[in-house]
């Protein structure tokens, strides 16, 4: 399989170059850090070249993007995702590149004259790469790692008060008091948006994953929270540091029974167990379906379930060996989830899915593993200046580091010794 074409939208690809074996760890590890085109292009040719990417569509090279359903322009666009745009210029990416060209109607003509054509629909990668590396994140900080600076943010109860409808609810000491039952002091916080999955695994669903409100008319929700000393609140409409109105979710808490860090670990936790699950290949209603895809070599089910007193039940499904990349790289999530096998690069906050709940500290790139080290470096160097004993630097920078830190201590006696 190789890339030879792609614009903003689909990425085109033809039989032959080098069979790579798909590993949707390894995918969806390096999916989680394109942010350039430059990025995306290379993810294509090495992650991307094979037959669990690079699927054949029953109307092949079709821009989604643009497709007319029944004299109406296709209410799935590109530019209703909630993706950030890639760095970069897409077109005077390829100019460099000999070996793909800018898929239009002259190239998109070509190919279907030549035969098979294998693609892959650009937007709905990059939106599983967000919304995927945004659960992660929250699964991360749940399993104890280092939360982001600007995950989540402090509330009073006066700004809240302030700024709720109050013809709407009733006051929010008397609301957590009623809801909370005994309890002591409560905090309030506010879980960043940028890493809300608040997508089914696809940006058009409109409900967030906790759907547990303050209003629901479900009790057990608010006995299940009430019980775990947290509750979620969605939503607050109040201004942010800018004076502008925005939306909010809140989160209050007892303090009596988790401190700031616990309570963030446990509403991360909370976002993550009720998204877990959820797919854009399961909707609710057919047509709620963001991505809708009739792949050329899918097979279809045989029939329906059947039962029989000789052999019991059979699954309608057939064992064909094919398998969906959305499904692929949802369930390497899920399983790196509860194996908590789940951290952050240290360097920019990248999620990472390690090999195992051992794995030492990890980087999303090899360039990132080189600043980590040159950091260490310098606070070895540091430390030497200030006197601090080798044996408190190895433990401050991390016994895994102890051959380093002797080498760089002796780096920095040279350094300081004048020359005779």
């Amino acid at each position: 399989m190789r890339l030879v074409a792609l614009n903003e939208n689909i990425a085109a690809f033809v039989p032959g170059g080098i069979n790579r074996e798909a590993d949707p760890r390894a995918a969806l590890n390096k999916l989680m850090t394109v942010n350039s085109w430059r990025l995306l292009i290379e993810f294509l040719k090495n992650e991307g070249c094979n037959e669990l990417f690079a699927k054949r569509e029953a109307e092949p090279l079709v821009d989604r993007a643009n497709h007319d359903v029944d004299g109406e322009r296709d209410r799935f666009s590109h530019e209703d995702y909630y993706f950030d745009e890639l760095m970069g210029s897409l077109k005077a990416r390829i100019d460099k590149d000999d070996t793909i060209d800018y898929l239009d109607d002259l190239t998109r003509a070509d190919l279907l004259a030549q035969g098979d054509v294998y693609e892959l629909y650009i937007p709905e990668l990059l939106s599983y790469a967000s919304d995927i590396a945004g659960l992660l994140t929250l699964a991360a900080v749940a399993l104890g790692t280092q939360p982001p600076d600007d995950l989540v943010s402090d509330f009073t109860f006066e700004q809240v008060e302030c700024d709720f409808d109050e013809t709407f609810m009733p006051g929010v000491d008397e609301m957590v008091d009623k809801l909370f039952g005994k309890h002591g002091p409560v905090a309030i916080m506010d879980l960043n948006m940028k890493y809300w999955p608040e997508t089914d695994y696809g940006p058009y669903m409109n409900d967030a994953p906790v759907t547990y409100k303050l209003f629901s008319s479900v009790l057990e929700d608010f006995k299940r929270e009430r019980e775990a000393g947290i509750m979620a609140c969605r939503s607050y409409f109040g201004p942010n540091h800018n004076g502008e109105d925005q939306d909010y979710d809140l989160f209050f808490y007892d303090t009596s029974r988790y401190s700031r860090e616990e309570a963030i670990r446990m509403l991360c936790a909370m976002v993550v167990v009720h998204t877990a699950g959820d797919t854009t290949l399961t909707p609710a209603y057919e047509e709620d379906m963001p991505f809708h895809h009739a792949y050329a070599d899918e097979p279809e089910l045989d029939g329906y379930p059947q039962f029989s007193l000789d052999e019991g039940f059979r699954h309608p499904k057939t064992d064909s060996g094919f398998k969906r990349w959305q499904l692929a790289v949802q369930e390497v999530a899920e399983a790196a989830i509860y194996d908590s096998r789940v951290t952050l690069c240290p360097i920019c906050g990248t999620p990472i899915i390690t090999k195992s709940d051992k794995s030492r500290i990890e980087y999303c790139c090899e360039s990132h593993k080189t600043v980590a080290s040159k950091r260490r470096r310098q606070r070895a160097h540091q430390l030497y200046q200030m006197g601090v004993p080798m044996e408190d630097a190895i433990t401050e920078i991390g016994d895994a580091y102890a051959t380093s830190v002797k080498k760089w201590y002796r780096e920095a006696e040279r350094f300081a010794t004048p020359a005779q």
